[in-house]
C-alpha cells in the first residue's frame, strides 16, 4: 500500500500532503539532462516504491516501518539552506485510511481466532 502510493508521489512529483515539489534550478537541468525531480540513480525512488537495498520495511503487532536507507533522502526531505525541501516520504489520508482499515480487518481476524 505504501509503496504503491510513493509510486504516485514520484510520478506526480507531489508530497504526500498533494503539494508540488520545488522545480530544479536550470543549472541542476543542464547538468542532469533532464527535469525529473528526486531522479539521479534511480536509488531513492526505488528505495520508496519497490524493496530494493535500501529499503527499510517492517511490521509487527507493535507498529510499522516503511522508509529508505538512502543517506540523502533526509537532506531532501527536510530541506538545507542550498537544497528545497522535497519531501517524498510519508502518507496522505486516502493511504491512512486505507492501513486504518487493513489493521482493523487484521484485527478482527486475530480476535476470531482466539
Amino acid at each position: 500500500i505504501l509503496e504503491a502510493a510513493h509510486r504516485g508521489y514520484f510520478a506526480s512529483q507531489l508530497d504526500p500532503a498533494g503539494r508540488p515539489w520545488q522545480p530544479l534550478a536550470p543549472s541542476t537541468i543542464r547538468r542532469k539532462g533532464h527535469d525529473v525531480i528526486l531522479f539521479e540513480t534511480g536509488k531513492l525512488r526505488e528505495s520508496l516504491t519497490r524493496s530494493a537495498g535500501d529499503s527499510k520495511r517492517a511490521v509487527s503487532h507493535r507498529g510499522l516501518i516503511f522508509g529508505t536507507g538512502v543517506e540523502y533522502s533526509f537532506f531532501h526531505q527536510e530541506g538545507t539552506g542550498h537544497l528545497p525541501q522535497r519531501a517524498h516520504v510519508g502518507m496522505d489520508e486516502d493511504t491512512l485510511g486505507v492501513l486504518v482499515e487493513a489493521v482493523i480487518d487484521h484485527t478482527v481476524e486475530a480476535m476470531k481466532a482466539l
